[in-house]
């Protein structure tokens, strides 16, 4: 199968190299594949005639995305747009992600792939659920999979950044009202391969790690929401890495309120991600674990 993966240096984009190495995708980027120059992305794949297509490409600054709105939104929809009209014209089926920022944030229930969504409350969610819409139009071969709080082993992320203020900080402020569900990057990969390999009908996939045990009771923690705070998060982030690292100092959590951190964009209070259509991703923490061993070795 020939396959083209866009954004290959991304952090989701270099977990999709790994699970797809077999396939031995052709690996393009913005200087070789910029998706919002139509001609370039036309040549590039009508040359390739990929059967399947991969875009881990984005405009992901949700802070500079309200200065920078041209921007996002010529990335995110009309980049989206371009490759969906490429894909139809190959009969190619492209792999898009998206973001729960797409939601309006008001459900306290989380919300299901085919809800309605509301109108988000920032200009990156904005230009992300355009996208969506574009591809929607355009093309029925497509998976839109939906994401939330992604880290994972390749690039900058909260859970690395938790960790490095840990190690100077012993009290630290994190929001404490807006909830959602983390996403390890190797778990959303291979989630993605077996997608596609298991010929999962087309359309929107929310693909988060859980939040509760897949066969037990809800965290004490975890009970007045659908999804974890920020600060829940950073707990759980420093209380892990205690255990694997004994002598690491635990930094006291204060929970702030949204609109007592000073920043540029709003982001919805509750965006948790159900996924009703696929097998549940194992727990958050249990990824949370295995990703600071990962690091932790890389570190030694």
């Amino acid at each position: 199968m020939k396959l083209a993966l866009i954004g290959y240096k991304g952090l989701l984009g270099q977990e999709l190299q790994r699970v797809f190495a077999s396939e031995n995708p052709t690996l393009l980027d913005s200087d070789t594949c910029d998706i919002t120059n139509e001609t370039l992305l036309h040549e590039t794949l009508t040359t390739l005639k990929p059967e399947l297509v991969i875009n881990a490409a984005a405009y992901t600054n949700v802070e500079e995305a309200e200065t920078h709105r041209d921007q996002a939104f010529e990335i995110n929809a009309h980049g989206a747009r371009n490759l969906a009209d490429v894909c139809r014209e190959i009969n190619a089926t492209l792999v898009h992600y998206s973001t729960d920022y797409v939601v309006d944030g008001i459900k306290r229930d989380g919300y299901a792939e085919d809800d309605d969504t509301g109108t988000p409350v920032n200009v990156y969610g904005q230009s992300k659920l355009m996208g969506e819409a574009f591809i929607r139009q355009s093309l029925q071969q497509h998976y839109i999979i939906r994401l939330s709080s992604l880290f994972g082993p390749a690039k900058k992320n909260f859970v690395s950044i938790m960790l490095d203020l840990a190690e100077n900080h012993t009290e630290l402020k994190v929001v404490g009202d807006q909830y959602m569900k983390p996403t390890y990057a190797p778990d959303l990969a291979a989630a993605t391969a077996k997608l596609f390999h298991e010929h999962a009908p087309f359309g929107i996939y929310h693909l988060p790690n859980e939040v509760q045990p897949l066969g037990g009771d809800t965290e004490a923690t975890h009970t007045t929401h659908v999804g974890i705070s920020w600060a829940q998060f950073a707990r759980e982030i420093f209380t892990i890495n205690h255990e694997l690292h004994v002598n690491t100092p635990i930094p006291q959590v204060v929970e702030i309120k949204a609109n007592e951190w000073s920043a540029k964009s709003k982001r919805p209070h509750h965006s948790a991600l159900l996924n009703t259509k696929r097998p549940l991703q194992r727990p958050y923490y249990e990824a949370l674990r295995e990703y600071i061993l990962t690091i932790s070795v890389k570190k030694t």
